[in-house]
């Protein structure tokens, strides 16, 4: 950095030095929530809090990017298209960032991102949750979050237990994989509570919706004749799939009745728990890779 400096020599790239060398000292890692609308993306990111912090309902309601870091006191930020920002109260979010009602949805066009800082434990070291729109909600919405995927290093993306892995979902995991940003897809099967469990066998169920996931993306990665490193790249981001099977609202009843039961249904503790080591050994893998490619 010294030599470029004293140089004068490409400021972009002594611009990209000064970022590496933040990365290689945090280990910042972003991982952002994506998928269609109605598939729980609000309410799993609730489940990771602890707490219902983002407002979910059976109507699509996320119209802004929702950061969620860590902080000893939960708090709020919100900052405008303007530039400008404004603390909020927690139990305030929902008026800001959502469009359940009219005069909702005429706030959140005015709001460019909201930051919620919590003490969850999975954000603690200088991990970032985002939560976006969903796609296929309406244009506006899919924008901001394709728009995302370039900015975030591993994305967890939900499928509905009762529609799994719909044509739009597999297109759009064909994108993340040929993005270069993107390292890590973790593939969460929602809404378990919804299924009578007499009617199915959970390993053969999540084998099932891993097969579909496997084929139809390489399938569709090979129709679009893509190269061998994206074909490459699919094989190890989908031979050994990260895929869970969870209910947000199981795992969220829990935690306010503290019934071990809920928890032990709800198939969230092995996720959580799983999710964090993935996401722990792939910021240093992070950092290396980002470093290389800056040299």
């Amino acid at each position: 950095q010294g030599m470029l400096n004293l140089l004068k020599f490409d400021e972009a790239l002594s611009n990209a030095v000064v970022e590496v060398k933040e990365l290689i000292k945090s280990k910042k890692y972003k991982i952002a929530v994506m998928g269609e609308f109605k598939r729980g993306k609000s309410s799993l990111i609730n489940a990771l809090l602890g707490a219902r912090i983002l407002p979910a309902d059976a109507t699509p309601t996320t119209a802004t990017i929702n950061r969620i870091v860590y902080g000893e006191t939960p708090e709020c930020v919100v900052t405008y298209q303007d530039g400008q920002a404004q603390s909020i109260k927690i139990n305030e979010l929902s008026d800001y960032i959502a469009k359940i009602t009219p005069n909702g949805q005429a706030m959140a066009m005015k709001v460019k991102e909201a930051t919620v800082y919590f003490p969850t434990v999975i954000c603690q070291n200088h991990i970032e949750i985002i939560d976006t729109p969903g796609l296929n909600d309406d244009e506006r919405m899919t924008r901001i979050t394709i728009d995302m995927v370039n900015q975030v290093d591993a994305v967890i993306l939900p499928v509905h237990a009762r529609f799994p892995f719909s044509e739009t979902e597999m297109k759009f995991v064909c994108q993340l994989i040929e993005a270069d940003t993107i390292d890590t897809v973790v593939f969460v099967v929602t809404f378990l509570d919804q299924l009578d469990e007499d009617d199915y066998e959970y390993d053969q169920f999540m084998q099932k919706i891993s097969g579909r996931i496997q084929s139809s993306v390489l399938e569709e990665l090979v129709r679009r004749n893509a190269g061998d490193e994206t074909i490459k790249k699919a094989h190890a981001m989908l031979d050994e799939l990260n895929i869970y099977g969870i209910s947000s609202k199981l795992a969220l009843d829990s935690f306010v009745s503290n019934n071990r039961d809920k928890l032990r249904q709800s198939r969230f503790e092995t996720f959580s728990n799983e999710l964090t080591g993935i996401v722990t050994a792939r910021q240093t893998q992070h950092a290396c890779s980002k470093t290389l490619g800056c040299m």
